[in-house]
């Protein structure tokens, strides 16, 4: 522990240097360079060596804490630049991704250790920056952090301007609930903010709540508390297992560490069982109903969630009043957190009469095995036919790709009727084994797959170990970690290096319509170099022909695909139908295949497959909805239009795709048959031609 102590103050000593230069707003140049500096020293070869021969664990955790932190910093350098050019998206997104690395660290606020400050610091530099964006975002996006909603709610000073003739806040008082529902103006302003500038957040939370509510009404069932409690976590992370706040609070339920002891659950550098949806929602059910034995009302319980009973307790006996409503001394965030809650719960039960879609993910299905060895979620997807992110969705506490190695046993969810599978497999999955990280600072023309070839390991172990696809490009520079199986042998990669004839950083790949910008550059240089025009780069990435861009921004060059995309690959995916072509809804029955569905309307069974983005050989389940061509009998169709295939890219959402067609989610579900607004890069969806 005393290593491990010692490595991370030298982390704080690191960071003390970038975030002066950061945080004080000077040039990205100088801080790439002091970035690029301390890189090189790390990635001497005396350095690598000395890492490879470190075995102990807790090293190897504080160097990857230091990786880590330096990222986020990155991060949020990028965010501070974009707020300064007034690119709000841009900023959302990078200071996001720095909330998103500080989450996986095993550190918290209350850490007094150098490091402990540091990162606590960058929390709260990474908040001030981000209300600034958030005052000027239309909306909330569906992908935000829950702590970005709540903020953005907070700083509203006049409700009456967001309400127009399609804002309800009206209230059907004939609903059943199991928690007293007061309504006011507060609770009324909530509902006007879900309806407009958090719409967005909103649905993405009520759509990802199908996964959980079911398991979670059950367990709040059976601790014998209010099932309606089950949307609380629209509030407090919309839904999302990875949701973190500014105060180190992790999980569905937002516990802080300490909290999470309380109610039992772990954490360490392997898991986060705040994570966990079934463990924290006991937990939560647990203190919610030790909080309202404690005040004899559910307002104060729920305050005291949110504030911690002490500081409810000194607000009481400061307003002489146990009347949350009339309690003034109470934290802004408290005071709004229960309209916020009330409102929620309110537009959860008829989300329609509010104007949110009603589709929910899948709830999720799955069985329990408990293993004695850790293993790697990869090979556990590969082995049993799924992937990687299904089973991380199925075990979101594991934090580091595997299961917890110094656990005797481990309970795993894989997904459902796949237990016989999983033990035919079990005894030829290997352990994982740890690994020493070696830092290598990427050269000129290097790929993924090169870099792992020299070191001896997999394209997808290196990839997983940095947090990136195969398939993402490199920047000449950056660092990678290389995670070295500690048996393997010792030996340096060759020093023969594969000399591209052109520069790694420069595109994001051979046929890439991305280009990484590089000190010097220049919206005319780079139009010049792409074959394209100044004004033609500035249409496609949304820029201002006055717009500084800056080192490491990506920027699209592929101006002619781009423009083309929506429109070309709708309709060279489509199959081939004159205008006239109409379709109709078919529900099918036992014994229907698609072979049997083309051969009956004419069509064929490639053409049905990829009117619904699957493969020929999909099995149909009995019940199911799909779109045929509609019979030449002059049967009426339930649904008649000439359609197109768009193919969804990485970025995309339903509300995205709509504004782009023009056409509204609604009609974009209703023909594609969704039962989830989720989509996946790949995924085919019919566009109603107009």
């Amino acid at each position: 522990m005393t290593r491990f102590l010692l490595i991370l103050t030298m982390v704080t000593v690191l960071l003390s240097g970038c975030s002066s230069v950061i945080r004080d707003r000077s040039t990205m140049g100088e801080f790439a360079a002091r970035s690029a500096a301390v890189a090189e020293d790390e990635t001497a070869y005396g350095g690598v060596d000395s890492l490879r021969n470190a075995a102990d664990e807790e090293d190897q955790q504080a160097q990857q804490i230091m990786e880590e932190i330096r990222l986020a910093e990155e991060y949020y350098a990028y965010g501070v630049q974009a707020n300064g050019v007034e690119r709000w998206q841009e900023a959302q997104y990078n200071f996001e991704k720095a909330l998103s690395l500080l989450s996986e660290l095993n550190i918290d606020r209350e850490d007094k250790s150098p490091v402990g400050f540091s990162y606590g610091k960058l929390i709260d530099d990474i908040r001030a920056e981000y209300k600034l964006t958030l005052l000027y975002l239309a909306t909330i996006p569906g992908e935000a952090s829950s702590q970005a909603f709540v903020d953005r709610f907070g700083e509203i000073d006049d409700f009456g301007k967001l309400k127009d003739e399609k804002v309800i806040t009206t209230v059907d008082t004939h609903q059943e609930y199991d928690i007293p529902v007061v309504v006011n103006s507060k609770v009324e302003n909530c509902i006007v903010y879900f309806q407009t500038i958090a719409r967005d957040f909103f649905q993405a939370a009520l759509t990802r709540s199908g996964r959980y509510t079911s398991l979670m009404m059950k367990i709040l069932e059976e601790e014998r508390v209010p099932r309606d409690l089950v949307y609380l976590p629209l509030i407090e992370s919309g839904f999302k297992t990875n949701a973190y706040s500014w105060a180190s609070a992790m999980g569905p339920w937002q516990f802080i560490s300490a909290t999470g002891r309380r109610f039992g659950m772990e954490r360490d550098w392997w898991f986060d069982e705040r994570r966990d949806y079934e463990k924290s929602t006991r937990a939560a059910a647990r203190y919610l109903k030790y909080l309202y034995e404690r005040y004899g009302d559910w307002y104060l319980a729920l305050a005291a969630y949110n504030a911690g009973e002490g500081k409810v307790d000194k607000v009481i006996k400061r307003d002489g009043t146990r009347d949350y409503w009339h309690m003034s001394h109470l934290k802004r965030e408290t005071r709004n957190y229960v309209p916020l809650f009330l409102s929620s719960m309110i537009i959860a039960k008829n989300p329609e009469k509010y104007g949110f879609i009603p589709f929910y993910d899948d709830p999720l299905q799955y069985d329990i095995v408990t293993v004695d060895k850790p293993l790697d979620l990869y090979e556990v997807a590969e082995a049993l036919g799924t992937t990687y992110d299904y089973l991380k969705m199925l075990n979101p506490e594991l934090l580091r790709k595997q299961t917890h190695p110094h656990k005797e046993s481990y309970a795993l969810r894989i997904p459902s009727n796949q237990k016989e599978k999983f033990w035919g497999v079990y005894d030829q999955l290997a352990a994982a084994r740890s690994a020493t990280l070696v830092h290598h600072k990427i050269g000129k023309g290097q790929t993924l797959s090169g870099i792992a070839k020299r070191y001896g390991i997999s394209t997808q172990a290196l990839a997983n170990a940095n947090n990136m696809s195969k398939k993402q490009r490199l920047m000449a520079g950056r660092t990678l970690l290389i995670p070295v199986p500690q048996s393997a042998k010792e030996s340096r990669p060759s020093q023969q290096l594969n000399r591209k004839s052109y520069d790694a950083s420069r595109t994001t790949g051979e046929g890439s319509d991305l280009y990484v910008v590089r000190k010097g550059d220049n919206l005319a240089g780079i139009a010049s170099a792409h074959g394209t025009t100044v004004n033609q780069l500035v249409m496609v990435n949304g820029l201002d022909k006055s717009a500084r861009i800056y080192p490491g921004q990506v920027i699209n060059v592929g101006v002619k695909r781009f423009s083309q995309s929506r429109q070309s690959s709708a309709s060279s995916s489509a199959p081939r139908a004159s205008k006239s072509q109409h379709i109709m809804t078919y529900k099918v029955r036992e014994g229907d295949s698609l072979y049997k569905l083309a051969k009956q309307y004419g069509t064929t069974s490639a053409n049905l497959a990829l009117l619904h983005g699957f493969e020929s050989n999909r099995r149909l389940r009995v019940g199911q909805l799909i779109n045929v061509p509609a019979r030449s009998s002059g049967s009426k169709a339930k649904t008649a239009a000439s359609i197109l295939m768009y193919v969804v890219r990485a970025g995309d959402t339903l509300w995205d795709i709509a504004s782009a067609f023009r056409c509204s989610v609604e009609e974009i579900v209703k023909l594609n048959n969704l039962t989830s607004v989720k989509l996946n890069i790949g995924d085919r969806l019919k566009i109603a031609k107009s």
